[in-house]
Order: C-alpha cells, then structure tokens, then sequence
C-alpha cells in the first residue's frame, strides 16, 4: 500500500478516503508551509519598519480529487453528500499526521468527464499537522508541553529531536 492514504473523518460519523489504492488520486494545496501575520509600525524619520507583533493563523487548503476508479462516480457523489455545509472533521495524511478542518467551500464538480473531479476548500484553524503517534508538537524548534519540575519548583523546556 503507498503512503499517500487521504481520510476525511466528519464530526457525523463519515469516513472519506482519496489516494492511488482507492482510484482517487488527490492534490493537496498548501500540504505545508505556515504562515505569519506580521504587526509593523514605522515612527517618525525612521528607515524601514519594525516589526512589533507576530501571530500564527490558520491555513486555507485547497483539496483536489480525481476519481479514476470504476466506481468513481459513486466515490464522488459520497463526497458530495458527507460534506454540506457547516462541516467540520479530521484530515488524516498517511497514517502519520493529522489536522482539524472546518469546510470553508463545499464541493463542487470541475469535470464529469472522462472522470469526475472534485474542488473542495478546507480551512484548518491550526496550520500545522500533527503526528498521531507524539503527545507534543514542536513550534519554532521549541518543545511543547513543558515539563514541570514539582521537586525543585522549577520549569524546564525540552527540546524534542527534529526527525519525523
């Protein structure tokens, strides 16, 4: 089985699977990548600005599939009907990561023929995916959750390895 595995797990229940071994080959846009919001300010006679605030917001992601499969129209129209508006889930990437995703444009069909293909629009509130398997995550090289010290009444950060 290839690791480009693609489920969309709804709140009500539905599973929704894209990728090469289910017939719906996806692309998926942007898989990565976190943007920053900047908060400049530029005084009096000043060159250049400076940058007073930074802040992480979520990430629009564009979701694209083609159902090659022989029974592609049924994968479609499934798609179609799990994924009305208001919907909200969790995207699982190849057994791996995962996020959460608010459906932010509902499906809608760009081409019937030779095979259907599906535009779907998701905005996840946190823009960076998440490992299934690790309880933290890492933010700018910076460990999370951080370790509480209760015998010395001390914080310490740990610094997790950055391998995947």
């Amino acid at each position: 089985m290839r690791n480009d595995k693609l489920v969309l797990r709804t709140d009500a229940g539905d599973f929704l699977y894209a990728g090469w071994d289910y017939g719906a080959p996806y692309s998926l846009d942007p898989l990565n990548g976190v943007s920053v919001d900047l908060k400049t300010a530029q005084s009096v006679n000043q060159i250049g600005t400076t940058v007073e605030q930074q802040s992480v917001a979520g990430v629009y992601r564009e979701l694209i599939i083609d159902f090659w499969g022989p029974n592609g129209e049924a994968q479609a129209k499934k798609f179609l009907n799990a994924l009305p508006y208001f919907t909200k889930g969790t995207m699982y990437l190849g057994d791996k990561w995962f996020c959460r995703f608010v459906l932010s444009k509902t499906p809608y069909t760009k081409q019937l023929e030779p095979y259907p293909r599906l535009d779907i629009m998701l905005y996840c509130e946190k823009p960076f995916w998440y490992d299934l398997n690790r309880q933290s995550y890492l933010l700018g090289g910076l460990g999370f959750p951080v370790i509480l010290d209760c015998l010395r009444a001390r914080f310490r950060w740990r610094k997790l390895p950055l391998h995947a």
